[in-house]
C-alpha cells in the first residue's frame, strides 16, 4: 500500500527500522543535476522494462499552470499496446502523492506508449476520475505534454537518425493515428513520418535521415528525405498500400516507377489507408496512390516511335477486351505502368481500393466489392499477338 500511493512523498515511512518508500522524487530535481544513469534507473523501477529508454521528457511548468512531468519513451513495444483496453503507463501526482494510477487522459491515445510521472497541485485529491479528464487543468496538461513529446521526436530523428528508426520501428504504426486524432498537431506529426521505399539501403546516398533498422535491405525514409530526392520533371509523391509486404515489392504496379528511377512508398501497415486520406500534399506537393487511376507519362525523353506504334495497335485490343469484360470490369485500356508483366488490374480514381477491401473485409465490415480497370501491356509479346489476331 505504501509504494502503491507514497512512494515519493517527502517524508521516510519506515517498517521494521527498513525504509519502505524512495528517498527522492526525481522529477522534482532540475534536469541539469540528474544523470542518465538515473533517468534509466527510475524508468526501470517504474516500468518493470529491464531496457533503458529510447528517450527522455523532463519538464517543470511553472506560472498559471504548474506542474512537473518526467516521461519515457521504451525501447520495446508492449504486447498489450495494440489491445483495446490498454492501459497508459503515465501516473498523476498531486504533492508527491498518487492520484491515478493509469492517467490515459493526460495524453492523446497515440502517445500512449508513452510511460513516466505527472506531478501538479493544481488538482483535487477528491475529484473522480470522470470529472477529472474534464478540468481545465488535465486538458492544459494534455496539450503541453503532445507538443513537448513530439518536438522531443522531432529532436531525436534529427540528431540521433539510427535511435529514432528504432523507435519507428516499435511505434510508427501507433503514432500515426494521431494524423487523424489529433488535426491541431498534424504538421507535427506528419515530419514524424517513416516509410519504406522501393529503394533499397546499398542505392542510397550517405544521409543522417536513412539509417536502416539493424540488417533490414530498406531504410526509413522521410517525407522531406522523399521530396528532395524527386527528379526534375517528377511532379508526385507516390505510393503504393498493401498490407502484404512480399505482394506490394513484387507488384507490377511498380514496374514503370523502378524503370524510371521514381521512388515510391511501401506502405504495409493497415492504418496507412487513413493516414493517406489526410495526407495528400506535402509542402504543396500532392501525394499519389501508384495503384489508382491512369498515370501520367514517365519518360522524361518522350514516348519512342515503337512503343507508339505499340499502343496505337493495342487500342483496338483494348476496346473489343471492354466490351467482352463489360460486367468484369470498369474499363480495359492500355497502360502505362508496365514494363514487363502482360496486364494488371488497378483501382478506378477515387474509388475504394483493394487494399482497403480486403482489411475492412478482414474486420467483418460489409462493403460493396469494386469494379477494376484491367491495364494491358502494349509492349508484351503475347498483347501484341492478341493485337494482331
Amino acid at each position: 500500500i505504501i509504494r502503491q500511493h507514497s512512494d515519493f512523498i517527502q517524508w521516510p515511512i519506515e517498517i521494521d527500522e527498513e525504509r519502505a518508500n524512495q528517498e527522492s522524487a526525481l522529477w522534482t530535481r532540475s534536469p541539469n543535476e540528474i544523470s542518465e544513469e538515473d533517468y534509466s534507473a527510475f524508468y526501470k523501477h517504474i516500468s518493470h522494462d529491464w531496457n533503458d529508454p529510447i528517450t527522455t521528457v523532463h519538464a517543470r511548468v511553472e506560472g498559471n499552470l504548474t506542474f512537473d512531468a518526467l516521461l519515457f519513451i521504451p525501447s520495446q513495444r508492449s504486447w498489450q499496446l495494440d489491445q483495446i483496453d490498454h492501459k497508459v503507463g503515465l501516473r498523476l501526482y498531486q504533492k508527491r502523492v498518487k492520484v491515478i494510477e493509469n492517467a490515459g487522459d493526460l495524453l492523446p491515445r497515440y502517445l500512449r506508449f508513452v510511460c513516466g510521472v505527472v506531478d501538479t497541485p493544481d488538482v483535487n485529491l477528491n475529484i473522480s476520475r470522470e470529472i477529472l479528464q474534464q478540468t481545465p487543468t488535465v486538458r492544459a496538461i494534455k496539450r503541453q505534454l503532445t507538443k513537448r513529446i513530439l518536438k522531443k521526436l522531432g529532436k531525436l530523428a534529427s540528431e540521433q537518425p539510427e535511435a529514432y528508426s528504432l523507435f519507428w520501428a516499435q511505434f510508427g504504426h501507433v503514432l500515426k493515428e494521431g494524423i487523424q486524432e489529433d488535426p491541431d498537431n498534424r504538421t507535427l506529426i506528419i515530419e514524424l513520418l517513416r516509410f519504406k521505399t522501393t529503394r533499397p539501403v546499398d542505392e542510397l546516398p550517405t544521409s543522417e535521415d536513412i539509417e536502416p533498422v539493424a540488417d533490414e535491405t530498406r531504410a526509413w525514409r522521410s517525407l522531406a528525405t522523399i521530396k528532395a530526392n524527386m527528379g526534375t520533371k517528377q511532379e508526385n509523391l507516390w505510393y503504393l498500400t498493401d498490407v502484404n509486404l512480399d505482394r506490394i515489392e513484387r507488384s507490377p504496379m511498380l514496374e514503370r516507377f523502378r524503370a524510371q528511377n521514381i521512388e515510391v512508398m511501401l506502405l504495409t501497415d493497415p492504418v496507412d489507408e487513413w493516414v493517406m486520406m489526410h495526407v495528400q500534399t506535402y509542402e504543396d506537393t500532392p501525394l499519389k496512390s501508384a495503384a489508382h487511376g491512369e498515370l501520367p507519362p514517365m519518360d522524361e525523353d518522350g514516348e519512342d516511335p515503337i512503343s507508339e506504334a505499340a499502343n496505337t495497335q493495342a487500342t483496338p485490343l483494348a476496346k473489343w477486351m471492354s466490351e467482352l469484360l463489360n460486367d468484369e470490369v470498369a474499363e480495359v485500356r492500355v497502360s502505362k505502368r508496365l514494363t514487363d508483366s502482360p496486364s494488371v488490374l488497378v483501382n478506378q480514381q477515387g474509388a475504394m481500393g483493394a487494399n482497403m477491401e480486403r482489411i475492412l473485409a478482414a474486420a467483418q465490415q460489409s462493403v460493396d466489392k469494386q469494379q477494376r480497370v484491367l491495364e494491358i501491356n502494349p509492349d508484351h509479346p503475347m498483347v501484341q499477338t492478341l493485337a494482331r489476331l
